[in-house]
């Protein structure tokens, strides 16, 4: 029992562990199991197993940079998301005093105070005016 103890010590040692995506993978998994709980949905449990597997094939896996180059394009999809959602929030909570527009050039999100008539509005990025009623 020590040697398997020692062993198994040892993999976990010199393999990739946890990181942000795998613990994604683990929740994405729970979830999945318990909504097949309710709903009774094979999918949902086929999902939850094939999440689940890859998750300690993540956690066990020695190949560092494959890892790696996949926790980067998790991390990029995740900052996108959290900027669209932070940007739809600001509207939201902004929508009585300002108003937004995009650029036509190069698709920046200009913000402009309302009640003020027809402005020209110009883009700090690319520098392209625009004529525009808040």
């Amino acid at each position: 029992m020590k040697k398997l103890w020692y062993k198994l010590k040892q993999r976990i040692s010199v393999s990739y562990g946890d990181d942000s995506l795998n613990r994604f993978l683990l929740l994405t998994s729970l979830v999945f199991m318990i909504l097949n709980l309710f709903l009774g949905f094979y999918p949902l449990w086929a999902m939850a197993v094939l999440l689940y597997v890859w998750y300690f094939f993540r956690f066990f896996s020695k190949n560092y940079a494959s890892r790696r180059r996949e926790l980067a394009a998790y991390n990029g999809i995740k900052w996108k998301i959290k900027q669209k959602w932070g940007l739809l929030r600001r509207k939201f909570s902004e929508r009585k005093t300002h108003k937004y527009f995009k650029c036509r050039r190069c698709s920046a999100t200009l913000r402009v105070p309302k009640g003020k008539g027809s402005i020209t509005v110009t883009c700090p990025k690319c520098g392209e005016k625009a004529n525009k009623k808040t």
